[in-house]
C-alpha cells in the first residue's frame, strides 16, 4: 500500500510540475513551447504506477515468505455443526453427504459408541500460502489493472483536450480532473486494500471450516499442488503486468505523436505570422516610398504638360525639359533606387528562409513509436497488438511535399510579380519618355495636338503603373494567403492523421508509393528505349512518304492532269490595302513604335550574343593585322542595318568608320567605284594619286597608300549583281578588292541570304570572305519579346482575340477568362512565328495589321488568318521562275527584268 500510494503522490506531484512549466512556457513564448514542455515533462502515470505496482508486489511476496513458516503446518479441528447441517447453497451431493454423516453421528450416540464430536484435519499453512498469496494477489493485481485504467483513460482524454486546441492551454480544467483521480484513488486505496483484505480473511477462515472433510478434501491443498498454483499466479499475473507495460509503451507514444503533430501544426502557423509580418515590413518600409514618390513625381510632370499647354508655353521647350525630367528623375533614380531596394531585401534569401523555416520542425518528428489498432489503451496488450511506426515518415510521405510544391509555386508568383513590378516600373518611365518623345516628333511634324499625345500618354502611363503596383500588392497578398491556406489545410490533415486508421491507410499508400515507383522505373527504362528507336523509324516513313509523294505530283504532271489555271487567294490579293486600312486605325505613338525602320538605339534591340561575339573577333583578328573581313547574311527584314548600327556602339573601334549602302541598279564596275570613292572622301579619308580612279585595282592602289586606316561598312551587295551573262563581275571583283584592302580596311558587308548562296555557289564567295556571319532565326519567345517591347512602351492594354472556330469548343469554354486570354496570346504568336520565321519587319507588319479595334487604354490584336499559299505549288514554270528571280535580287525593276528574261514588258 504505501508503495502505491507513494508512486501515485510522485504522479500527482510531477503532473503539477508539468502544468507548471507548460502554463510558463506558453506565458513567455507561443504555444509551440508549452506542446514543447508536455512533451518532454508529462509524467507517464501507468508507467510510473506500473513499477510501484511491481515494487509493492516485490514487498509483498518477501513479506508473506518471511511470514509462512512460523504458521503450523497442520492443525486438528473439530467440525462445527454447519458441517452435518445441509444448507441451500450446498451441492446436491453435499447435501445427501451431510445428511448420511448426521445420521451416522445420530446412531453411533444412540449405540453410546461416541463420536459425538467430529474433527478434521487443516493444512493450515498451505491454505494461508493459497489465499494469501494467491488469491489476494489475484484480487490486489486486479485493483492495480482498475487503477491503470483510469489513468490512461484520464490521461488521454487530457492530451484530446489539448491538441484538439478547444483549452486554455495546460490551465485547462482536464490537468485538475486527473489530479483529482488521483487523489480520489490514493485516499480510497487504503479502503478498498482493507476491503479486499477481509474478503480474502473470510473467504480464508471458510475454507478452513471446511478444509478436511468431504466437502473441501485436503488432497487439494498439497504442497505440490499449491505450490504449481502459485507459481502460475505469479506468471499470470507477470504477464498482465507485461502487457500492461506494452499499453503504457503505446499510451506513451500515442500522446508524444499527438503532443508531437500538434507542436507542429503550432510551430508552422508561428513561423509564417513572423514571416508574414517581416515581408509586410520589406515591402512598406522599402518599396513603398519609392512607389508612391514615383507616382507624384509623375503627377507633378503631367501637371507641368497640361499646365503649359493651357498657357500656351512654347511646347517643344516644355515636352524637351520634362523629358529631360521623366529621364533623369524617373528613369536613372527612382527605378534605379527600386532596383537596388529590392536587391537589397534579398527576397531569394528570405523565401529560402521561409522555406526552412517551414521544413524544420518536421525533423523534430519521431523517426520510430509503437502504435495499437485498439480504440482505448485502457487494456492489456500483447506483443502482437503492437506495431513500430514512424511518424516522420508518416507525416512528411503527404505533407511536406505538398508544402514544398505550394511554396515553390507561390514563391514563383511572387518573383514573378516582383519582376512585373520591376519591369512595370522601367517600362513605365520608358513609356512617358517615349510619348514625351512622341510628342516632340508630332510638334516638330506641325500637329497641334502634340500636347494632348503627350499628355494622354503620360496619363495612361500613370493608370497602367497603379495598374502594376496594385497587381504586386494583390500578388503578395495572394502568396500570403497560399500559404496560410496551406498551413491551414494541413493543420486539418494532421488532425485527421491523430486517428488510428488514417496512419494505417497511409502506410499502406507508402507502400503502394513505392511499388508504383518500381513500376515507373520500368516503364521509364522502355520508354528510353522507345525513344531510341522512334525517331529512326519516324524518318523513315516520312523519307517514304516525300518519295511517293513527289513522284505522284511528276507523274500527275506528265500526265496532264495538274490544274491549269489557279486563283490567287482573296487574301493575299487584299493584303496591302487591308494593312493600310489598320495602320490608319492606330494612334501616332503606336505606328511611331513599330514604324519599319532601322533601330539606331538599343531601346528595342534584341540582344545576339554569337553573331555579336563572331563579329568582335572578326575585328580583334583584323587589329592584328589578319585577313579579317566579314560579311553579315539573313533574309530581307530581319535586322541586318539595326544589328550593324547597335554593334557599331558596342565594339571599341578608335577608327573612322565608313558607311555606304549598295542602291538599287548598280551593276557596273565603274557605278560602284565611283560610289566608294564618295564613300571614303566623305568619311574623311584621303584616297591620294593623280590618277583617276575607274577601277577595283585602281581603288585598292589607293586604299592600300592611306596613311590611316578605318572601318567599312557596305550594306546590300546582293544589289551589284544581275543575273545576265556576266552579271557576276562587279560583285565578284568587289570581293576580290574587299580581299585585297584588308590591310588598311575592316571590310563589313552584308548581304541577302538567297543572294549569297547563290555567290558562294557559282564562284565561291564563301573563300573570298574571312567571317560569314549569319544571322540566326529569333526564337518564337524572342519574337514575342520584340513586339512585346514595343507594344509596352505604348502604354496601352492588349486583349487578344481567339480564332473563331476555337470559341465554339468546349475545351475553349472550360477555360477561365485568364487562361483564354493567355491561349489566345500564345496562339497568336504561334501562327505569327509560323507565317515571319522571325523576320522581323514583316512581323510587325503582321502586327500592326491584325490590330482590330483601339480604344482609351486598349487595343485588341484579332486572330491570325490562314493564309492560302496553296497556289505557289500549282503556279506555271515561268511564274515560279520570276518569283525566284525576284527572291535573288531582292526585287527586280521592269528594265532589270527584260534583260534577266530577255522579254519585253508584255509577255513577263
Amino acid at each position: 500500500m504505501d508503495a502505491l500510494s507513494g508512486g501515485l503522490r510522485i504522479l500527482a506531484e510531477r503532473l503539477h510540475e508539468t502544468e507548471t512549466k507548460a502554463a510558463a512556457a506558453l506565458r513567455q513564448g507561443p504555444a509551440s513551447g508549452m506542446f514543447t514542455a508536455l512533451i518532454e515533462h508529462f509524467p507517464s502515470g501507468s508507467e510510473g504506477i506500473l513499477l510501484a505496482g511491481r515494487e509493492a508486489f516485490t514487498r509483498f511476496d518477501a513479506a508473506l515468505d518471511a511470514f509462512f513458516p512460523g504458521l503450523p503446518g497442520l492443525i486438528l479441528e473439530t467440525q462445527k455443526e454447519e458441517r452435518f447441517s445441509p444448507a441451500p447453497s450446498d451441492a446436491v451431493f453435499i447435501r445427501y453427504g451431510k445428511r448420511i454423516k448426521q445420521a451416522v453421528r445420530l446412531l453411533r450416540k444412540r449405540m453410546h459408541l461416541g463420536g459425538e464430536k467430529w474433527t478434521h484435519k487443516v493444512p493450515f499453512r498451505l491454505a494461508a500460502v493459497r489465499f494469501y498469496k494467491g488469491k489476494l494477489s489475484d484480487r490486489l493485481l486486479s485493483f492495480l489493472e482498475e487503477i491503470l485504467g483510469i489513468l490512461l483513460e484520464s490521461e488521454a482524454a487530457l492530451i484530446e483536450q489539448i491538441t484538439e486546441g478547444n483549452n486554455n492551454g495546460p490551465e485547462h480544467p482536464g490537468f485538475r480532473e486527473f489530479s483529482g483521480k488521483i487523489t480520489r484513488i490514493i485516499q480510497e486505496a487504503g479502503g478498498t486494500l482493507r476491503r479486499l483484505t477481509g474478503e480474502i480473511t473470510n473467504d480464508f477462515q471458510s475454507a478452513l471450516d471446511r478444509l478436511g472433510t468431504f466437502e473441501l478434501p485436503r488432497r487439494r491443498y498439497s504442497a505440490a499442488g499449491v505450490q504449481r498454483q502459485t507459481l502460475a499466479g505469479k506468471r499470470r499475473r507477470e504477464k498482465r503486468l507485461g502487457r500492461w507495460e506494452n499499453t503504457s509503451r503505446a499510451a506513451g507514444d500515442r500522446r508524444r505523436y499527438n503532443l508531437e503533430l500538434s507542436r507542429l501544426t503550432s510551430e508552422n502557423g508561428e513561423l509564417f505570422d513572423s514571416f508574414s509580418a517581416e515581408l509586410d515590413n520589406k515591402i512598406e518600409d522599402s518599396l513603398g516610398p519609392i512607389l508612391i514618390r514615383t507616382r507624384q513625381k509623375t503627377l507633378s510632370l503631367m501637371d507641368a504638360v497640361n499646365a503649359a499647354a493651357a498657357n500656351g508655353e512654347v511646347m517643344a521647350d516644355v515636352l524637351a525639359e520634362q523629358r529631360a525630367r521623366a529621364q533623369n528623375d524617373l528613369l536613372e533614380e527612382e527605378v534605379t533606387r527600386l532596383a537596388e531596394a529590392v536587391a537589397e531585401q534579398a527576397f531569394p534569401l528570405f523565401m529560402d528562409r521561409i522555406l526552412n523555416g517551414l521544413k524544420a520542425p518536421f525533423e523534430k518528428l519521431s523517426r520510430k513509436l509503437l502504435m495499437t489498432t485498439e480504440k482505448t489503451l485502457a487494456i492489456p496488450l500483447s506483443a502482437r497488438d503492437l506495431e513500430s511506426f514512424s511518424p516522420y515518415d508518416l507525416v512528411t510521405f503527404d505533407t511536406l511535399p505538398r508544402i514544398l510544391k505550394v511554396m515553390s509555386e507561390n514563391r514563383i508568383l511572387f518573383f514573378e510579380s516582383l519582376q512585373t513590378l520591376l519591369a512595370g516600373a522601367r517600362d513605365f518611365c520608358n513609356v512617358i519618355v517615349y510619348n514625351l518623345e512622341a510628342g516632340l516628333a508630332a510638334h516638330a511634324d506641325g500637329d497641334a495636338a502634340a500636347a494632348g499625345i503627350a499628355g494622354e500618354g503620360v496619363e495612361r502611363a500613370l493608370r497602367g503603373f497603379d495598374e502594376t503596383t496594385g497587381r504586386f500588392r494583390g500578388s503578395t497578398d495572394a502568396f500570403k494567403t497560399g500559404i496560410s491556406d496551406m498551413l491551414l489545410d494541413i493543420s486539418g490533415q494532421l488532425r485527421v492523421l491523430m486517428g488510428i486508421h488514417r496512419i494505417i491507410e497511409i502506410r499502406l499508400r507508402i507502400q503502394s508509393a513505392l511499388v508504383k515507383e518500381r513500376g515507373r522505373e520500368i516503364r521509364r527504362k522502355a520508354a528510353g528505349l522507345v525513344r531510341e528507336l522512334l525517331p529512326k523509324v519516324v524518318s523513315f516513313i516520312v523519307a517514304s512518304a516525300k518519295k511517293v509523294s513527289g513522284s505522284y505530283r511528276v507523274y500527275r504532271k506528265r500526265l496532264g492532269l495538274s490544274a491549269e489555271k489557279v486563283i490567287v487567294s482573296s487574301h493575299i490579293a487584299d493584303f496591302l490595302a487591308e494593312t493600310k486600312i489598320a495602320l490608319e486605325k492606330l494612334p501616332f505613338v503606336y505606328q511611331r513604335l513599330y514604324a519599319s525602320l532601322p533601330l539606331a538605339e538599343q531601346r528595342f534591340f534584341m540582344e545576339r550574343p554569337e553573331e555579336t561575339t563572331a563579329l568582335a573577333a572578326a575585328f580583334e583578328n583584323w587589329g592584328k593585322r589578319r585577313f579579317a573581313a566579314a560579311v553579315l547574311v539573313a533574309e530581307k527584314g530581319s535586322g541586318v542595318t539595326t544589328f550593324i548600327n547597335l554593334s557599331l556602339k558596342t565594339i571599341p573601334l578608335r577608327i573612322p568608320v565608313i558607311r555606304l549602302e549598295i542602291p538599287e541598279g548598280t551593276t557596273t564596275e565603274a557605278e560602284t567605284v565611283r560610289l566608294l570613292c564618295d564613300g571614303f572622301t566623305a568619311g574623311g579619308m584621303r584616297l591620294t594619286g593623280n590618277k583617276p580612279i575607274k577601277t577595283f585595282e585602281d581603288f585598292t592602289d589607293r586604299i592600300n597608300a592611306m596613311p590611316g586606316r578605318c572601318m567599312a561598312v557596305v550594306e546590300n551587295i546582293q544589289q551589284m549583281f544581275l543575273r545576265v551573262i556576266g552579271g557576276s563581275g562587279c560583285v565578284r571583283g568587289f570581293l576580290r578588292m574587299v580581299s585585297a584592302t584588308n590591310g588598311n580596311v575592316f571590310w563589313l558587308l552584308s548581304c541577302t541570304l538567297y543572294a549569297w548562296e547563290y555567290f558562294d555557289k557559282i564562284f565561291s564567295a564563301g573563300d573570298m570572305i574571312a567571317y560569314v556571319i549569319k544571322l540566326q532565326r529569333f526564337s518564337q519567345k524572342q519574337l514575342e519579346d520584340i513586339i512585346m517591347l514595343r507594344h509596352r512602351m505604348s502604354g496601352f492594354t492588349l486583349r487578344f482575340e481567339p480564332p473563331s472556330a476555337v470559341v465554339r469548343t468546349i475545351r475553349y469554354r472550360r477555360l477561365s477568362k485568364e487562361k483564354r486570354e493567355e491561349w489566345a496570346k500564345q496562339e497568336y504568336f504561334r501562327q505569327l512565328y509560323s507565317y515571319t520565321r522571325s523576320n522581323v519587319r514583316l512581323s510587325l507588319l503582321y502586327w500592326l495589321r491584325s490590330a482590330r479595334d483601339v480604344t482609351r487604354d486598349t487595343i485588341t490584336i484579332g486572330a491570325m488568318e490562314d493564309l492560302d499559299f496553296s497556289f505557289l505549288s500549282s503556279l506555271a514554270g515561268h511564274k515560279q521562275f520570276l518569283l525566284y528571280e525576284l527572291l535573288l535580287h531582292d526585287g527586280l525593276r521592269l528594265t532589270e527584268a527584260e534583260s534577266v528574261f530577255r522579254q519585253s514588258p508584255e509577255t513577263i
